[in-house]
């Protein structure tokens, strides 16, 4: 009962060889964190800028509850203009209205 027959050992090479591309694939999607230091450094005006493009993309592109989700998301980094506020209301209307 302990000693597996040679039958049974060309069934298990089978099945491994059947199974074995789908796990490769698998590990291939799978990344693993890094915890070691990077050696670039993020500065706090690269992530302003990288916001700043996100919203104005956004913007282009009248994805208005983006552009609401970003601002609650960084709240100190918008400051807007009353004027522009006010603008925004009426192209939202045109939108709506065309």
């Amino acid at each position: 009962m302990g000693e597996l027959s040679i039958v049974q050992w060309i069934l298990i090479g089978v099945g491994v060889l059947v199974i074995l591309p789908n796990v490769l694939d698998f590990f291939k999607g799978v990344s693993l964190p890094s915890f070691g230091k990077s050696n670039s450094k993020v500065k706090l005006s690269t992530t302003v800028s990288q916001w700043e493009f996100l919203y104005n993309s956004c913007k282009e592109l009248c994805l208005m509850d983006a552009c609401e989700k970003l601002d609650e998301v960084f709240p100190l980094l918008v400051e807007r203009d009353q004027k522009c506020i006010d603008k925004e209301k009426e192209d939202e209307i045109e939108i709506l209205n065309n």
